[in-house]
């Protein structure tokens, strides 16, 4: 006669452990309901009345019993990101399992590295800050010249005019023009050259020339303003069409001119729900369960529970270690096609950031 009994037990058993004995330096021995732990995958030890891993989350130590069914409510005390719960263990290589991830994700824009200059296209009347209507180097402009004058008017280096004095003019004499001069500003109409040819002085003096430049220049394509005001002609980097036309800031563009878009980190709290597969761990899916803005990780998940039904996959965190507070929403998942074994137990994850190592106060019963 089949021992019924014994078979409705076993699909009905209820795992509890505290882990509130002694130290070990492997292995968790016995659960507070009489069940071995199995040393599936690397090392748990119990330490300090809890049960701890120190093998990295990489590698994904695992301690498991068979609980004889498949359907199941798994819970746990877990400690910052890693440690969690598995199910559907069939052996080493052949698991499912939840635990909670600890990421910090630089995803809040701000301009920064903004210029202190005047980088937009306003005047001083527009409100340009310190540079007034003339254009200087630190207003990223190529070309143009730094020294403003009255009414912020702005002398290019190519525009005006500009003197030189060379030896020049051609003249003849039939005496010796004199002695020969070097020619500068103190030397002008002095003899600079001279050649007796055929009975004849040729000779040329020192002479003045002036020349006068245009604002033009090719870099900046500025119309040509017979170089009267460098304020009427268009910048290079600015991108209005006149600098000195004080336009609206619709068409001048923002004050941020100049400015980079850097990032501020949000530290999230997630859900994560692995699969393995002959020994290949997937994740097969992340949720987001709390968020924050201040550099570190203020709330964190004190407790797991996952449950199974069929295929389906239901996993909460909570604030606290009585499963009581939900942090965030329900992770809800369907498997396809897993293998499911009749095995639940522990297990240590990756986390990127908070990492723990222990568990605590494990149950573990058959739906």
């Amino acid at each position: 006669m089949l021992n019924l009994i014994g078979i409705i037990s076993a699909v009905l058993k209820k795992i509890t452990d505290s882990f509130n004995r002694a130290n070990t330096t492997s292995g968790l021995g016995v659960t507070d309901s009489g069940q071995s732990w199995l040393e599936t995958r690397g090392t748990w030890k119990i330490n300090s009345n809890k049960a701890q891993s120190t093998d990295a989350g990489s590698s994904y130590p695992l301690y498991s019993i068979n609980i004889g069914a498949k359907n199941v409510n798994v819970g746990a005390e877990i400690s910052n990101g890693g440690p969690g719960l598995a199910f559907w263990i069939t052996d080493s290589n052949s698991w499912w399992a939840s635990s909670v991830n600890y990421t910090s994700v630089a995803d809040r824009p701000y301009s920064c590295n903004c210029s202190t200059g005047c980088y937009s296209c306003r005047n001083s009347s527009c409100g340009c800050e310190t540079c007034g209507t003339c254009r200087d180097s630190s207003c990223g402009c190529q070309t143009y010249g730094t020294t403003c004058v009255l009414n912020a008017y702005c002398q290019h280096p190519d525009c005006g005019s500009s003197t030189t004095i060379s030896c020049a003019g051609n003249y003849q004499s039939s005496s010796d023009p004199g002695t020969l001069w070097t020619c500068s500003g103190a030397t002008l109409g002095q003899v600079c050259s001279k050649a007796y040819v055929l009975d004849r002085w040729f000779y040329s003096t020192c002479q003045q020339t002036t020349v006068t430049n245009s604002c033009r220049t090719a870099a900046c394509g500025c119309e040509q303003y017979n170089c009267i005001q460098y304020n009427l002609c268009q910048s290079c980097n600015c991108p209005c069409a006149q600098y000195a036309s004080c336009e609206s800031c619709a068409n001048c563009g923002s004050y941020s001119y100049g400015c980079s878009t850097c990032y501020n980190n949000t530290e999230y709290a997630q859900i994560k729900l692995y699969s393995s597969v002959s020994g290949t761990v997937t994740v097969q899916s992340t949720l987001n369960v709390w968020s924050g803005t201040t550099g570190s990780y203020t709330t964190t998940a004190g407790s797991l529970l996952v449950s199974t039904s069929g295929n389906d996959i239901t996993v909460k965190a909570y604030s606290d270690s009585s499963l009581t507070n939900q942090l965030g929403s329900t992770m809800t998942f369907t498997a396809t096609s897993p293998t499911r074994g009749n095995s639940v137990g522990i297990i240590k994850t990756p986390s990127t950031a908070n990492a723990g190592n222990t568990v605590d106060s494990f149950t573990a019963e058959a739906k």
